[in-house]
């Protein structure tokens, strides 16, 4: 699957640049995610896209699944200082 960027280029979709911005996002916060929070939250994120997106998904989109998905598995203050990234 391909993700179409803010300057509209296309790049490979990378689960692993994903899981580092969520990373980066919770010790912004000063609650560090477990590794095993980072690979269910950023593996149901993967799942979610798969099944709606199945060529393109732009970067607003990927977002919006990671967004939802950290306010459902309860890191409400990591989704904050994820979507101010």
């Amino acid at each position: 699957m391909k993700v179409r960027k803010r300057d509209g280029r296309l790049q490979d979709f990378d689960l692993e640049k994903m899981i580092r911005s969520i990373e980066a996002a919770s010790d912004e916060v000063g609650e560090p995610m477990t590794l095993s929070d980072l690979h269910n939250v950023s593996k149901e994120v993967e799942k979610i896209l798969m099944s709606k997106y199945k060529d393109e998904v732009s970067y607003m989109d990927i977002r919006d699944a990671i967004l939802t998905e950290l306010k459902n598995s309860g890191f409400e203050d990591i989704a904050k200082a994820y979507s101010e990234f």
